[in-house]
């Protein structure tokens, strides 16, 4: 099994293993990453808050990274409705498939929250 470390600094992600840095996505502004497979593999998604339309590919996430300094509410319908859950800044969900969250290929829409917390907003990860 390949060992995945990660890395956030200056605005990008790398994901790298053993053998060496397998990406690095630099944009040089916050965005919330989504990956099509667990543990940051597969394709990206990348989201802005400028730009936070998802491409239609969004429900094939299956793990997540927020590089933004807000969080950010992930939501299982289109329309900002349903299920939904809070990623901080810096947090990270390997596996969207987890049974606490059964969030897998689930997510539709996401809106950035103006503040670091979530709020009222269910975390993926303690207390909100």
């Amino acid at each position: 099994m390949r060992r995945l470390m990660l890395t956030l600094a200056a605005g990008a992600v790398v994901l790298g293993s053993a053998a060496g840095p397998v990406r690095a996505e630099p944009i040089g502004i916050p965005y919330l990453v989504m990956f099509h497979d667990e543990y940051f593999r597969g394709r990206q998604i990348v989201v802005t808050q400028a730009t936070s339309h998802l491409d239609g590919d969004s429900d094939e996430a299956s793990s997540v990274i927020n590089n933004d300094g807000v969080a950010w509410v992930l939501y299982d319908d289109e329309s900002y409705g349903d299920r939904r859950y809070c990623v901080r800044p810096g947090e990270s969900v390997l596996d969207l498939g987890d049974d606490r969250w059964k969030f897998n290929d689930k997510i539709t829409s996401a809106l950035p929250l103006k503040s670091a917390g979530c709020g009222t907003f269910p975390p993926f990860h303690g207390n909100g």
